[in-house]
């Protein structure tokens, strides 16, 4: 049903299959120079070839497809506007949510304690651990939550406290040898790196049990997985006033990273941070 009333909602714009022929048309060759810029940020940033030798490369495939793109101009208020719109809606939506993200990582991280910091203020426990905190964070060299939220101060005296960090390798699936990576400065402190391909879905059962393998055994009742809930706020010199309430209601639809990994309800805590962006 769907399909159809898309159908239908392009029939009404453009009137004619000449009207929908010339938005084809520009819609692709903008979509062939769109890839050569790709190529030509993915060969010189990430496999370091020689930008002498590939800018003549994509010069030459931009000149031709650029010239496709010219002869498709003419026909931008025959229709060949609506696929331009719509890249730009997606583009603005994409850098939005880009910039926000940058935003909240930054404010997280001015807010977290450093590691060789915390372990000088919180020395050995005195006692067997009565449980595990689980800090979800994007950054092991901090600690968060500890300088906000009073509820986490007495329990550091109590639990254990662990660092867990979900890492994207740059390969399609990863052994489950190599999955979790476990550094363990002292009893009272860890950090855990775990690793998935870009195939797999991260979840938090293949992170317990190379855990337990380890012999850190974090799968139990008395283990806490907690993680930060940003509330947007408004800076003076971020984002404008429109781009922070997309960036908004983007994160509103987006789900933490505690129900990503499928940790069960009863065993995750979530902590208000404000954020400015």
């Amino acid at each position: 049903m769907v399909l159809g009333f898309a159908c239908l909602a392009l029939v009404l714009a453009f009137r004619s299959s000449d009207r929908l022929a010339a938005a084809y048309g520009l819609a692709v060759a903008c979509t062939m120079a769109a890839t050569d810029i790709a190529f030509f940020v993915v060969a010189t940033r990430v496999q370091k070839w020689s930008k002498r030798w590939v800018t003549p490369l994509v010069g030459l495939f931009l000149t031709v497809d650029g010239t496709f793109v010219l002869a498709g101009l003419p026909k931008f208020f025959d229709g060949a506007w609506i696929p331009l719109a719509i890249s730009a809606l997606v583009t603005a939506i994409a850098i939005t949510w880009i910039e926000g993200r940058r935003g909240v990582a930054k404010v997280l991280t001015e807010q977290q304690v450093p590691v060789a910091k915390f372990l000088a203020d919180h020395p050995a426990l005195k006692q067997p651990p009565g449980g595990t905190m689980v800090l979800l964070t994007g950054d092991p060299n901090g600690v968060p939550f500890v300088t906000h939220h009073r509820w986490i101060v007495p329990r550091l005296d109590r639990e254990r406290v662990a660092l867990l960090t979900v890492v994207s390798a740059g390969r399609p699936y990863v052994d489950e040898q190599e999955r979790v990576s476990i550094d363990r400065p002292c009893d009272r402190f860890a950090r855990i790196s775990a690793s998935f391909g870009y195939m797999e879905q991260p979840r938090i059962k293949p992170i317990l049990e190379a855990c337990k393998v380890r012999d850190f055994d974090i799968d139990s009742e008395p283990t806490t997985f907690i993680y930060a809930d940003p509330v947007i706020l408004r800076k003076v010199n971020g984002l404008p006033r429109w781009q922070r309430r997309l960036f908004g209601f983007l994160h509103r639809l987006s789900k933490p990273l505690a129900e990503e990994l499928r940790i069960k309800p009863e065993r995750r805590v979530e902590l208000g941070l404000e954020v400015d962006v």
